[in-house]
């Protein structure tokens, strides 16, 4: 297997021709930022886990700024080959493996998608999502969806994770949310007991989360309501009386 890994603390890294992709084939691709900008200035998807590789972009802090869409967990093959003008070119392409892995992890700073361009995630394999702290993710839509592998009978559904604590949830913000039926949400409840926080705002939410996961020291009393174009998650709080 061959590995890659870039480690961003500080300064820029400018990506300006050809396709971003972290983990491709029978790769493994690790980009760490805790600082710094990642700039790409070109308009081509970046995809995060193609190809039957396995890719993840772990942030905790700087600037990520893309100028194309994101695709994390495979690609849809009539995007790339739109992409590439050469459709012919992608006849024998292993980007038809649909056992592509994706995780995007947004814990703090920024990770910006251009004006007009959408975050995709299990489009071609398995894709997950993971907030926390004070991470922001902004794109024009964002698409939870599933991946349906027909020949070996198995269904790859997107993931969001949020992890609840003092410094937040995390935010994904869009114009559009779409959820696809059996789109995962696990919420890590850890040992947190205050108010209920947003980690998702859109003027249109299309779909809902139905499959929940909640773990954590507070699990029981975990909870994920939507109010006014946001999803809130938090933990169940009351009072409890006593009459003798």
């Amino acid at each position: 297997r061959f590995y890659g890994f870039v480690n961003l603390s500080a300064g820029t890294i400018t990506h300006a021709t050809g396709n971003l992709v972290v983990g491709c084939g029978y790769g493994y691709g690790r980009v760490t930022q805790t600082g710094g900008l990642f700039n790409g200035t070109i308009w081509t998807p970046a995809e995060i886990g193609f190809a039957g590789g396995e890719g993840e972009w772990l942030q905790s802090g700087g600037e990520t700024k893309l100028g194309g869409d994101v695709f994390v967990g495979g690609v849809a093959t009539n995007f790339n080959s739109t992409v590439a003008g050469q459709t012919a070119g992608w006849k024998n392409c292993p980007c038809l493996r649909r056992d592509s892995k994706g995780l995007l992890s947004v814990t703090g700073g920024t990770f910006t998608l251009a004006s007009g361009k959408n975050l995709y995630v299990s489009a071609f394999g398995a894709g997950t999502v993971a907030l926390g702290g004070t991470g922001v993710i902004t794109a024009n839509e964002v698409v939870l969806t599933n991946t349906v592998d027909e020949a070996n009978g198995v269904t790859h559904p997107a993931t969001v994770k949020v992890t609840l604590s003092a410094d937040g949830a995390g935010l994904i913000r869009a114009s559009k949310l779409v959820i696809a039926e059996g789109t995962k949400l696990i919420v890590d409840v850890g040992s947190y007991e205050g108010r209920s926080r947003a980690f998702a705002e859109a003027p249109v939410i299309e779909g809902a989360f139905q499959d929940i996961t909640y773990i954590g020291a507070n699990k029981d009393y975990g909870k994920v309501f939507a109010r006014n174009g946001k999803l809130y998650a938090g933990v169940q709080r009351g009072s409890i009386i006593f009459v003798r």
